[in-house]
């Protein structure tokens, strides 16, 4: 067999190649946006379950405390005004907090004081997280990575690889 070398086709590869990871900005930038969402949905669920999606139940009111708001309108534990949930869900909140650590770390949270309170708890409250993740959650995370990755090679590649858009996050 003889091997003819071909510098064109191979300056082709290398650079295709250099091309495929991630670059800290997409993972500080897109990749980010696109773990947001799942994130926002995983803390819905946690309110809207009183934290039993998170595998740790909130814990009942005091019976004082739950006299009380039996009194008001509707809202579940942590939801008497929605406030919290607001700064823990919506972007725009200027409480939301998220951001990428090098290498691979991916970080969630909230700048509120209260909040903070209650996912740690007082001495005047139990603690009840809505940030505490499942393996389940940790899943849903790796799918839109991966779908994200998946996306973002295809137009890269531009359908010239063995990549489909049929391959899924089970292929991994």
């Amino acid at each position: 067999m003889k091997v003819t070398k071909n510098p064109e086709a191979f300056e082709r590869l290398r650079t295709l190649a250099n091309a495929l990871p991630l670059t800290p900005g997409e993972k500080s930038g897109p990749m980010l946006n696109a773990l947001t969402p799942v994130h926002v949905a995983q803390v819905n669920r946690a309110f809207d379950t009183e934290g039993a999606s998170t595998g740790l139940p909130w814990a009942p009111w005091s019976a004082q405390y739950g006299a009380w708001r039996r009194k008001q309108v509707g809202a579940g534990i942590l939801e008497l005004t929605s406030r919290l949930r607001a700064a823990i869900t919506m972007v725009t909140s200027g409480s939301f907090y998220r951001a990428w650590v090098a290498p691979s770390t991916y970080k969630f949270g909230f700048l509120d004081q209260i909040g903070a309170w209650h996912v740690t708890g007082t001495k005047f409250f139990p603690s009840r997280s809505m940030m505490t993740k499942t393996e389940e959650d940790a899943r849903e995370f790796l799918i839109a990575y991966f779908e994200y990755w998946k996306n973002r090679t295809l137009a890269i590649v531009r359908n010239q690889s063995k990549i489909s858009a049929t391959h899924t996050w089970r292929d991994l």
